[in-house]
């Protein structure tokens, strides 16, 4: 009697870890099926990807459209959960949400701790300065010194920027929900790091701000959604719908529409769209090519014809035409491609 009992003891406390188990080890895709709901963390300071509308205090931008088609897709309710760029990644080990959809781009030491999917686009980084001080510095090693400040938020991957590339620059470390550029406005630092997508909305509402070095991008990086690490499936459904989207053309649409969109009066971006052209038969006599798909870099340009071309340096990628040379990175000199 005692073995029998002792058997179906064992037998209940197994049924009671396999279902633990199996709970724990349940997808993300399945629960968000199960309860309807896909839980969404973004940080709601990120124009024009992510930010709260002054005039409707509703969230809106670029990656909040993209959340907001991802949850009709599924055919579920999205909810936003509001987090910062130093608990970004912790959210999503603590499961407090499903996938960060917030501009965040890729790197390595976020990738120690949480998955990203492939990505969606691209960013690229450039000083942002006082524009009545834009003649201090000629090159980005002017920056490294000691005696000109950069600002910075914690948790963001300008952060890491600046700790391992301009480290002799004196750091004024920036907590959330304060913005490292409101400390540039109020003249507390020289620089900060942007990102070409924030930085050409903020010289558009901010005249006083201006882009450095629009010719000498830095760390350029792809941009994709967090999910959890151990998920492959939750991961792999995001990243078919990525890919789906991408060939569909609504990541080309999703762009056009926030590229044209600004927050706060001013101007539309006076862009146009870029033809590049190329003869494909000369590609691979080209030294040092890089070969690469061109797509409208950091929201930059209007459109660019999709066709692949090939550059002597990366760099090159970013040499885009506008009409207006004071916008942003299209500032740079000619785009030069096989001939």
């Amino acid at each position: 009697m005692k073995k029998l009992t002792a058997a179906l003891a064992l037998l209940a406390f197994g049924s009671f870890a396999g279902a633990a188990l199996a709970q724990q080890q349940k997808s993300h895709l399945a629960r968000i099926q199960e309860t309807n709901l896909l839980r969404v963390g973004t940080t709601a300071d990120f124009n024009p990807m992510t930010f709260r509308d002054p005039a409707s205090n509703e969230l809106r931008g670029h990656q909040i459209d993209a959340a907001n088609e991802l949850a009709k897709e599924l055919g579920v309710k999205v909810e936003f959960v509001l987090t910062d760029w130093k608990t970004l990644i912790n959210g999503v080990v603590a499961d407090k949400y499903d996938i960060v959809m917030t501009g965040t781009s890729m790197s390595v030491a976020r990738a120690k701790s949480a998955g990203f999917t492939i990505p969606w686009g691209r960013n690229a980084f450039f000083p942002l300065v006082q524009k009545k001080n834009a003649h201090k510095w000629k090159d980005w090693a002017d920056l490294n010194n000691p005696k000109v400040s950069a600002g910075y938020n914690l948790g963001t991957t300008m952060e890491q920027f600046v700790q391992a590339n301009l480290p002799k620059a004196t750091p004024r470390r920036v907590e959330s929900p304060a913005r490292d550029w409101q400390e540039l406005l109020a003249g507390r630092v020289d620089f900060t790091v942007a990102s070409l997508i924030e930085g050409a909305f903020l010289t558009k509402q901010y005249p006083d701000l201006q882009l450095l070095f629009l010719d000498r991008p830095k760390n350029s990086i792809p941009m994709a959604f967090v999910v959890p690490i151990d998920d492959q499936v939750w991961m792999n459904f995001v990243n078919a719908w990525i890919v789906i989207k991408k060939q569909n053309g609504y990541f080309d649409d999703l762009n056009k529409k926030w590229a044209r969109l600004g927050l706060g009066p001013g101007p539309q971006l006076p862009v146009r769209k870029l033809h590049v052209h190329r003869h494909a038969q000369r590609l691979l006599h080209v030294p040092g090519r890089v070969d690469e798909e061109l797509e409208p870099v950091a929201l930059g340009v209007v459109e660019v014809d999709r066709e692949r071309v090939a550059v002597r340096r990366r760099t090159q990628l970013l040499h885009l035409l506008v009409d207006q040379a004071p916008v942003h990175l299209a500032q740079a000199a000619e785009f030069r491609h096989a001939k």
